[in-house]
């Protein structure tokens, strides 16, 4: 499985929106708020969303942020996951999995020396996809 991930832009807004809203089967947020949220998103320093192809077709997105810590000399961030979504119709095809080699591999660039998994405690079919 060969895919192309790259940082989202304020233009991707209506496609996150759509990848998003079709994860738990919710409405769609507005553009506009979707678009607010967005802007207030890029303001944080080293927190980015993630778009991921497939043959140059959207599968999923993530978010990703680095965090600073004091708590070791050398490792001196730390990388939080949330958001990992995957279109319904791609589910348990291993993409997500893929998805979180990518954000440890982006986390690991960045000099975090650990990733913590954001999720949502009533997606019990992502926990089991991890292996829980």
């Amino acid at each position: 499985m060969t895919f192309n991930i790259r940082t989202a832009s304020v233009e991707d807004v209506p496609l996150l929106i759509e990848l998003c809203a079709a994860m738990d089967g919710e409405s769609p947020l507005p553009n506009a708020l979707a678009e607010e949220i967005f802007a207030a998103i890029v303001k944080i320093p080293n927190y980015h969303i993630y778009l991921v192809f497939q043959n140059h077709q959207p599968v999923g997105t993530f978010s990703l942020l680095h965090v600073p810590t004091m708590m070791h000399k050398e490792d001196r961030k730390y990388a939080v996951l949330d958001a990992v979504t995957v279109r319904a119709k791609l589910q348990s095809q291993g993409i997500s999995k893929q998805m979180i080699k990518a954000a440890m591999q982006l986390s690991e660039d960045a000099g975090c020396y650990k990733l913590m998994l954001s999720s949502n405690l009533n997606r019990e079919s992502a926990y089991y996809a991890m292996g829980r």
